[in-house]
């Protein structure tokens, strides 16, 4: 994946655009620059981030434009949900606030962990205290036992959830009764595969259910950007809704994946892998009213400080 996202990085940057415009040119000539977030239409401002990673300080980002550019070239910029992992319940409810208030909308709740029971608790105190402000969905990380998952989609169909993400184990994907297939038929509330998205034969395997069933992409997973975009456009052709994501990598992946979903338009993207990281020695996205972008730059649009990276040498003595 290291060699896959640097050769895109330098492609973009010989060509004298980003690595979203490039990909999307050989895509799709002629599309809407992805420097206006496409669930907003807000441009995104040339500013950096606070120290905590959350509303800008008012620092201007000089953009790196090519050798003999008049102007800078646009930001790109995306959507990004944010997800409340496991903890108190108290913790959650505070961390949401913390989320919305900054202005991200899209918040994905973990569950799974303990009993069914104190899910239902936590989905139903997040709708009760946003209302229809957020857009709200779970991860039960293959949690939930094959046979009750129904029964538990159909407990939290009220909540108005707008996925729910890998319910089960990748062993009873294919089960003719608990499988996804019967599942998506059945279930009110749509699904989306995360673990049993690693594989050419899982993306065909998802299609082959003509939608029923949503795909979430992770380039680490997937191997990098081209088999991801690669992924991302049978996707698209086919109908099927998916999501762009990582797994809190950084930075430097996270603008990876950040230009892939410019280029591609996901439904859905989980981009906060830099989200107010201290220590990350790759610098240049920024947060900002539930977006992710990077500035305007060729490439990536990100850059590395090595003096930043020494912590990771010390680890590794």
């Amino acid at each position: 994946m290291l060699l896959d996202v640097a050769l895109h990085d330098l492609l973009a940057r010989q060509a004298g655009m980003s690595v979203a415009r490039w990909l999307a040119d050989e895509t799709t000539p002629g599309q809407q620059s992805p420097g206006i977030a496409p669930s907003t239409g807000q441009q995104v401002p040339d500013i950096a981030p606070s120290a905590d990673g959350g509303a800008p300080a008012g620092q201007r980002v000089p953009g790196i434009s090519p050798v003999g550019a008049a102007t800078p070239l646009p930001p790109v910029s995306y959507h990004t949900n944010q997800t409340l992992f496991w903890s108190s319940r108290e913790q959650m409810l505070q961390q949401a606030e913390a989320y919305v208030a900054r202005g991200f909308t899209e918040l994905k709740l973990r569950v799974g962990v303990a009993g069914f029971d104190q899910d239902l608790d936590r989905v139903g105190a997040l709708r009760r205290r946003f209302g229809g402000a957020i857009s709200l969905a779970a991860d039960a990380n293959g949690q939930w036992p094959a046979r009750e998952a129904l029964a538990r989609l159909r407990a939290l169909a009220p909540f108005d959830l707008s996925y729910l993400e890998q319910p089960i184990a990748d062993g009873h994907a294919d089960h003719p009764d608990h499988g996804y297939a019967a599942l998506a038929d059945a279930s009110p509330i749509p699904l989306m595969l995360d673990e049993s998205m690693s594989s050419e034969a899982d993306l065909a395997r998802v299609i082959g259910l003509g939608g029923k069933v949503w795909a979430h992409l992770k380039l680490v997973k997937m191997g990098g950007i081209g088999p991801a975009l690669r992924a991302a456009r049978q996707l698209n052709a086919a109908g099927v809704p998916f999501m762009i994501g990582q797994m809190n990598e950084g930075a430097a992946a996270t603008a990876a994946a950040l230009h892939v979903a410019g280029a591609t338009r996901p439904a859905h993207a989980e981009l906060y892998g830099a989200d107010g990281l201290g220590n990350d020695p790759v610098a240049g996205l920024i947060y900002h009213r539930g977006l992710v972008s990077s500035p305007s730059a060729c490439g990536l649009g990100v850059s590395f400080d090595p003096a930043r990276a020494e912590f990771i040498q010390e680890f590794c003595k």
